[in-house]
């Protein structure tokens, strides 16, 4: 049978170098590994949001790999915070 896993995924390589399953770093995002699966897989775009990011991040950085050094679209959209999340930020 062959495997249609996106071998150049982002999400497929942190799994491959840290051991983690689909259902162990769909946990650490707070996403379903079908999720995972679907990242991986191309067949449904990423959208992080800062906690899933900042995750990503220090997974990355644990394997030596600075996130500066990929491309744009490795992650899909970053959301962004929304307007009161921000206000809220902004000092008085």
């Amino acid at each position: 049978m062959k495997n249609n896993r996106s071998e150049s995924s982002v999400f497929y390589q942190i799994r491959k170098k840290t051991g983690l399953s689909q259902e162990d770093l769909g946990r650490l995002l707070d996403v379903s590994f079908t999720t995972i699966n679907r990242w991986e897989n191309g067949k449904q775009a990423p959208r992080l949001d800062f906690k899933q990011w900042k995750t990503i991040t220090i997974l990355l950085t644990g394997m030596g790999i600075d996130a500066r050094d990929l491309p744009d679209n490795a992650f899909g959209e970053i959301k962004r915070l929304k307007d009161k999340k921000f206000q809220e930020l902004k000092p008085e």
